[in-house]
């Protein structure tokens, strides 16, 4: 496995205060699915995780926030499909490598038929918000990448 993912934090707010918040400090291998879902609020996380994919899915009351980090591990550039989508304007998600600097500024910019985008070997940091509204994103391995085998 090539992308590896370490640790992630989801939060909403409502009325500029944080109502709920949930950090993951360890992701295990054996970690699938993350939900924060306050009662009572329309604003919730879902973070999907696969072998070298992260999907994930925020509606936003106030503000919803996820932060997701991870690796590539050491060896060549790994091509992998980045790209989010937002109901309404007033969402961001960017990417930042772990020296603060920003390797995808806007990632609502990329359009999920877009080449994937090439990461090197190091430490990644994921953050997307949203604002009253729905955001989906992915970030993963290329399936354009693999190659595919015949039935036989």
């Amino acid at each position: 496995m090539r992308m590896m993912f370490l640790a992630a934090e989801a939060s909403i707010m409502v009325g500029g205060e944080s109502l709920v918040r949930r950090e993951l400090l360890r992701i295990n291998d054996g970690d699938r699915r993350f939900e924060l879902r306050p009662h009572g609020t329309p604003g919730s996380v879902c973070l999907d995780l696969a072998p070298g994919l992260m999907h994930a899915t925020l509606s936003g009351h106030d503000r919803t926030t996820l932060e997701v980090e991870w690796i590539v591990t050491e060896g060549s550039a790994i091509a992998l499909d980045a790209w989010a989508m937002c109901g309404r304007q007033s969402s961001q998600v960017s990417i930042l490598d772990a020296f603060g600097q920003l390797v995808i500024p806007d990632l609502t910019a990329r359009d999920p038929v877009m080449h994937p985008m090439v990461f090197t070997p190091g430490r990644f940091l994921l953050r997307a918000e949203t604002f009253n509204g729905p955001l989906v994103l992915r970030v993963g391995q290329s399936t354009s990448c693999v190659p595919m085998r015949a039935a036989v």
